[in-house]
């Protein structure tokens, strides 16, 4: 059940963002997209699920803003949800998706105008929003290092993030909409896609900043959090790594190759020696992913 402000007129492009508890990560994400510059009209669908006290909030910050409308969900909402509602909710012929701890840099409402095209998703350059934080850094380039700036042409790739994406609103009626887990919806998306004809293209130009948590301690359990998931979901499907799930001890060698997956994806970037240099903090991270992983492999049920 949800409730929403009053629509407008027809707008070229929709921008959905899914929202719980991030009032000032929302501010400033929304804020980036309306500075932008644009030759087409465009709308902001925020789908909220945080309290009714931070709903009235967010309502009052935008109140003067005709183009940002807000969708308030009764109860906390997982991410793939709150994206589909706002799709179904969505005018624009174009769909742009930005998560809430996300700014868009100068130009990505033109890239989804100028380079989106009939069955095709576009996603681009994460950057690091948090350059100067080691752990914000290290945090950046676990999760990542598959959307860094390369400085190639356009690349199709297998997947697709959510927090920089671009496509036809069409294309999820033809495609399917978001999985409702936790995590990892646009990774069942992707697959989707791809198995029907569908296709995945990399711009280097359509870019985003991501602001990056900071503390150790909270990038450990969300990256345990993850890795969790990640087996549940993967053992649900029938994916691989199926001998984990015979043998979940397995799991610790997914610390090393994923590191090794994610210094070569750094070898065309600017990050390359960063990664390097900071091996042994990567590691750590990847052995929560990896621990995570573990525990999932032998749970039942997903979270």
């Amino acid at each position: 059940m949800h409730t929403h402000l009053t629509r407008s007129s027809m707008h070229q492009i929709s921008v959905i963002i899914p929202s719980y508890n991030h009032i000032e990560h929302l501010k400033r994400c929304v804020q980036s997209i309306l500075h932008q510059k644009c030759t087409s009209s465009f709308e902001i669908i925020i789908v909220d699920s945080s309290p009714i006290e931070i709903q009235r909030l967010i309502e009052t910050m935008f109140k003067d803003f005709p183009n940002v409308k807000l969708i308030k969900l009764a109860k906390q909402t997982f991410p793939g949800i709150a994206r589909n509602i706002g799709i179904k909710e969505a005018k624009g012929e174009f769909i742009g998706m930005i998560d809430a701890d996300c700014t868009v840099e100068e130009g990505w409402l033109e890239c989804i105008l100028n380079y989106v095209k009939e069955d095709m998703v576009i996603c681009g350059t994460i950057n690091n929003g948090t350059p100067l934080n080691i752990w914000g850094t290290a945090g950046y380039l676990v999760e990542f290092n598959g959307f860094l700036k390369s400085n190639q042409p356009p690349v199709e790739i297998k997947g697709a993030s959510t927090g920089n994406f671009g496509s036809k609103r069409n294309l999820f009626d033809k495609y399917g909409y978001f999985s409702g887990y936790r995590a990892f919806e646009d990774f069942f998306f992707a697959e989707n896609l791809r198995k029907k004809g569908g296709k995945i293209v990399k711009y280097d130009d359509f870019t985003m900043t991501h602001h990056n948590r900071t503390n150790f301690s909270h990038i450990w359990k969300n990256l345990r959090m993850l890795g969790k998931l990640s087996a549940k979901v993967r053992r649900e499907n029938g994916l691989p790594p199926k001998l984990i799930f015979r043998f979940p001890m397995l799991a610790f060698f997914l610390t090393f190759f994923r590191y090794f997956s994610g210094l070569k994806n750094t070898q065309k970037s600017k990050y390359f020696y960063s990664y390097i240099l900071l091996t042994p903090l990567l590691i750590m991270l990847y052995l929560g992913w990896s621990i995570g992983f573990y525990e999932g492999s032998k749970e039942e049920g997903i979270m």
